[in-house]
């Protein structure tokens, strides 16, 4: 499978944790975006985006032109102790990140 630069230089990216560079080997960034056919530019959603591993990697790859939409359910903001990505984008900015939070159905 042939990988994008743009999706290479991504996974590259220094505005990354550690931690989630760590994974890489095991989740394998550069072929799950190629597969699909993220683009610069694109808006990317994605549900129960946890703590932002894939969102992180969306936002370089989409570019300043892109926008990337991470979900943020209230049990994860429990299990973080508030809101995970937040977190991650104080250390990590990107601009291009939209957090979308839902309400907790079961507790309505």
């Amino acid at each position: 499978m042939e990988i994008p630069k743009h999706i290479q230089q991504a996974v590259k990216s220094n505005n990354r944790p550690t931690g989630d560079k760590e994974r890489d080997r095991f989740r394998k960034p550069s072929e799950v975006l190629t597969f699909f056919e993220i683009e610069s530019g694109d808006k990317v959603g994605e549900l129960n985006a946890g703590r932002g591993y894939v969102s992180g990697i969306v936002a370089e790859a989409v570019g300043a032109d892109g926008l990337v939409y991470p979900h943020i359910s209230p049990l994860s903001v429990k299990r973080w102790k508030g809101d995970p990505i937040e977190k991650r984008l104080k250390r990590f900015p990107q601009t291009n990140i939209c957090l979308l939070y839902t309400s907790d159905a079961a507790d309505e």
